[in-house]
């Protein structure tokens, strides 16, 4: 009997489990800590940064690789940033300045404000640039951004200017023909560096030596599991792939429908509970402090006024969007921020609630000092023994109406 298309995927994701388990020990650190875009994005800023004497080697095999030959010749003192702006990377030199768009794990695109990448032509712009702009959308595996990202008439705008690359394609074989080549091998550092980002990246597309056998099994496996015989004519071979690949969109496309539901259910079920929990914190507090609160379609939270050698800041509860790799995840926190009154964070303040009241497992963003991620059922609770924690230091003052 032919299996299912649920039962191939399955078994096949069983396979390769086992035979992966099989590999010979690796280790490789960017592996070990998940890199996600913005690792990939500094990565890749370091590596266009080399500069030997007063060449930049680096820069100039990527710029003629990418098809950007004019530029290898302009390059005289380039600033090369990682999200300033929240550009992944931006190349800024005397005569000329290069958004590189950074999608190695798919995040999606953001489409509001005009489209991410048109935005981002715009900030560029408002320098010194003007015609000068170039642009490359780096994928993992090739792909052009949506007209909502980057619309036809800046395409047109660009022209040349305007490249899309991939990671498999242009980035990794770049690495592995002129960046090794170049590299003084009594450097150990950087060389060992590069050569531990070659065999990451060769870990992303399957394509490591150890990995060859795996493969070749794996490929006879689903050959077989979707009934691909030695006689069949091109043709029928590739219609019976191209079948498959239909019912794996189809699938992928109702899976994406799922995410999108339990995104909004989730966003519904938060508002519920932080309506709840502002009662309860506004009862039990009376009108002793400010419950600060923010509702809109990004995200929503709220928290009680303090002071720290008169200096305000907000501990607080609420939940945002964050990107996890390929998808976009709602995972309530809580900690201390700046805000709601400033978008910057205050030295002072840092190092003291840094000091005092650090959380296992906590992490600072852009405007939050401390900031822990919780499930629903657990984030109100450890929310409110903080809060005490943090209101009961003798210099902290609650703010009063």
């Amino acid at each position: 009997m032919k299996d299912s298309l649920l039962d191939i995927i399955e078994n096949f994701n069983t396979k390769y489990n086992d035979l992966k388990r099989k590999l010979p020990y690796s280790f490789n650190l960017l592996d070990e800590i998940k890199a996600n875009e913005n690792a990939h994005s500094k990565i890749l800023k370091k590596l266009l940064g080399f500069k030997e004497g007063d060449k930049y080697p680096f820069l100039k095999s990527f710029l003629e690789y990418v098809g950007f030959d004019d530029l290898s010749s302009k390059i005289k003192n380039p600033e090369i940033l990682a999200e300033k702006d929240r550009i992944d990377i931006t190349i800024i030199d005397n005569d000329y300045a290069i958004i590189i768009e950074n999608k190695i794990h798919n995040a999606r695109e953001q489409v509001k404000n005009g489209g991410q990448v048109n935005r981002y032509v715009g900030i560029v712009k408002k320098e010194k640039f003007k015609n000068k702009i170039f642009v490359l959308y780096l994928t993992r595996r090739g792909g052009e951004p949506s007209e909502k990202s980057l619309s036809e008439e800046i395409r047109s705008e660009l022209k040349d200017k305007y490249k899309a690359i991939s990671y498999r394609d242009n980035i990794l074989p770049w690495l592995e023909t002129k960046v090794l080549p170049q590299c003084d091998f009594k450097n150990e550092i950087l060389l060992a560096g590069i050569q531990q980002y070659i065999h990451h990246l060769k870990g992303i597309f399957k394509t490591r030596k150890e990995m060859n056998e795996m493969n070749e099994e794996l490929l006879k496996y689903l050959q077989s599991s979707i009934q691909i015989k030695d006689d069949l004519d091109l043709k029928e071979h590739f219609g019976k792939i191209e079948t498959f690949e239909k019912k794996l969109n189809t699938l992928n496309d109702y899976l994406n429908k799922m995410k999108v539901r339990i995104r909004k259910e989730s966003k519904n079920k938060f508002k519920e509970y932080n309506n709840r929990w502002q009662e309860e914190i506004i009862k039990e507090y009376q009108k002793n402090v400010i419950p600060w609160d923010r509702n809109e379609i990004g995200y929503c939270w709220f928290g009680i006024e303090m002071k720290y050698h008169g200096k305000r800041f907000l501990c607080g509860i609420g939940y945002d969007n964050i990107k996890e790799q390929n998808s976009e995840q709602i995972i309530p926190y809580y900690g201390i921020t700046c805000r709601p009154e400033s978008n910057a964070k205050d030295p002072d303040v840092e190092n003291f609630v840094t000091r005092e009241f650090k959380i296992d497992g906590s992490k600072p963003t852009t405007n939050w000092y401390i900031q822990k991620r919780a499930s629903f059922d657990n984030v109100f609770l450890e929310f409110k023994k903080y809060l005490y924690k943090v209101q009961m230091h003798d210099k902290v003052e609650l703010i009063k109406n």
